[in-house]
């Protein structure tokens, strides 16, 4: 497996997120292949969000985020994360297996900002073949108020 570093704050070790699993799993992080979206273009890194370890057939990806998607601790069980453009139903098959590993680090958000990393697999992605599933419609139509 190729790994890349990116630049850390300290020397603490990183956690594993998705170590056992062979299919996309919220933690993972996901490269953009291709793109028409200025928002997330192609060579843009995204995090797959929900639970650890709860796989399912559609996620919802954020692009670009901006703080510690996985939380402060270790055991936080919620990937969230906030800033970029997030794409919602995603289907899983969309996602493509890759054999890059990152270290990825990032600040928390408040109250005890402090650097949190993890080890994360790398999927990649075609946005136009997704924009082609008309999943976003879809998305929009169903929270249409």
């Amino acid at each position: 497996m190729h790994t890349t570093n990116q630049i850390t704050f300290s020397d603490t070790p990183a956690c594993v997120l998705n170590d056992v699993f062979d299919m996309p799993m919220p933690g993972d992080f996901v490269e953009v292949t291709d793109s028409m979206d200025a928002q997330a273009p192609t060579g843009s890194f995204g995090v797959i969000l929900g639970y650890k370890n709860n796989s399912k057939d559609e996620y919802d990806i954020c692009f670009n985020p901006i703080r510690a998607p996985w939380g402060g601790k270790v055991t936080d069980t919620v990937i969230t994360a906030a800033g970029g453009s997030t794409y919602p139903l995603v289907q899983s098959g969309l996602l493509k297996p890759s054999s890059l590993v990152m270290i990825k680090e990032f600040l928390t958000k408040s109250p005890y900002i402090h650097p949190v990393k993890c080890v994360v697999k790398v999927w990649t992605i075609n946005l136009c073949d997704y924009e082609r599933t008309d999943s976003r419609k879809t998305y929009i139509a169903r929270h249409a108020y």
